[in-house]
C-alpha cells in the first residue's frame, strides 16, 4: 500500500469499525454498566425550553387519555425541526442540498471527540491549530463535537434565548472542512453567530457535506474521545430534526 489516498481512508474506516466492534463486544460481555459509561447530550424537551427567535414553542398535547377513560395515552407534537438538540440537513441553508433523509447513516453514528474551546467570541481557525498542535485534536478525527462557555454557562437550560453564545467562526468552518471532519456539534443552538448580515459558517459546512449537530449539553462531558449516536428523525424532504444523542466512553 504506497498511501494512497483511497487506500488510507479505506484502511481508517476498517479501524473505526474494529473499535466500535470492541465496544459492542464489551457491552454483550460485561453487561454494559461494568466497563461502558453513557451520556445522554440530548436537552430535555417541554413547553419551557428555549427556542430560537421567531420559532414556536414546543407543545405536547394528549389526544388520547387512560385517565379519561381511553384504552392509551397518546401525544401530539408541535415544534421547529431546529428545537432543543438537533441537526441540520444540507437542505436547511441549501436550497438544492440533500435533505435529512439522504443524509449518510456514518455522519450520525461513529467516533468522535469533544474538544474544550475556552474563548471570548466565536471559535476560530486559530483555536482550533491550537488545538491540534495541543493534542485536543487528533489528525485522523473525523467528527467534532465543541464543549464552549456554552456549556459553563449552562446556557441550553435556561428559557430565554441567549444572543452572546459562542459560536463557530467562518475561519474554523473552512478548517474543519479542510481537515475533512465529517460531522460537527455544538453546544448551543447554532453553529452560526446571531442574525450575521450573511451566513456564511451554515453555508460553508453544509455545502460541503459536513453534518451539524447543535444544541447538545455537554455540561458533564469532559473532553476526549467517544462513540457518538446520533438519533435523528428519519423524515422524508426535511431540513432537520430533533435528535437523542449519546456519547459511550470506555471505562
Amino acid at each position: 500500500m504506497d498511501n494512497d489516498p483511497e487506500d488510507v481512508a479505506f484502511m481508517k474506516e476498517i479501524c473505526h469499525y474494529s473499535r466500535m466492534m470492541y465496544y459492542v463486544f464489551q457491552q454483550s460481555t460485561y453487561g454494559g454498566s461494568i466497563r461502558l459509561k453513557v451520556y445522554d447530550v440530548s436537552v430535555q424537551m417541554h413547553g419551557d425550553m428555549v427556542v430560537w427567535p421567531g420559532d414556536p414553542k414546543f407543545r405536547r398535547d394528549l389526544v388520547s387519555a387512560i385517565t379519561n377513560g381511553d384504552r392509551s395515552n397518546v401525544s401530539i407534537l408541535s415544534c421547529s425541526t431546529h428545537c432543543g438538540t438537533h441537526v441540520d440537513a444540507p437542505f436547511h441553508f441549501l436550497e438544492d442540498g440533500a435533505t435529512l433523509d439522504r443524509v449518510a447513516p456514518e455522519q450520525l453514528v461513529g467516533f468522535c471527540r469533544v474538544v474544550e474551546v475556552i474563548c471570548d467570541g466565536d471559535i476560530t481557525r486559530d483555536h482550533l491549530e491550537k488545538a491540534l498542535k495541543d493534542g485536543d485534536i487528533r489528525e485522523d478525527d473525523e467528527r467534532l463535537l465543541f464543549k464552549t462557555l456554552n456549556s459553563s454557562r449552562n446556557l441550553m437550560q435556561f428559557p430565554e434565548f441567549h444572543k452572546d453564545y459562542c459560536a463557530i467562526a467562518p475561519s474554523a468552518a473552512e478548517w474543519i472542512v479542510h481537515r475533512k471532519v465529517k460531522t460537527v456539534g455544538v453546544d448551543y443552538l447554532s453553529v452560526e453567530r446571531f442574525h450575521p448580515e450573511i451566513p456564511r459558517t451554515h453555508p460553508i459546512l453544509l455545502g460541503n457535506n459536513v453534518f451539524v449537530i447543535e444544541g447538545l449539553n455537554l455540561t458533564q462531558v469532559p473532553a476526549g474521545e467517544y462513540l457518538l449516536t446520533c438519533g435523528a428523525w428519519n423524515i422524508l424532504g426535511a431540513d432537520g430534526s430533533p435528535a437523542r444523542v449519546f456519547l459511550l466512553s470506555d471505562i
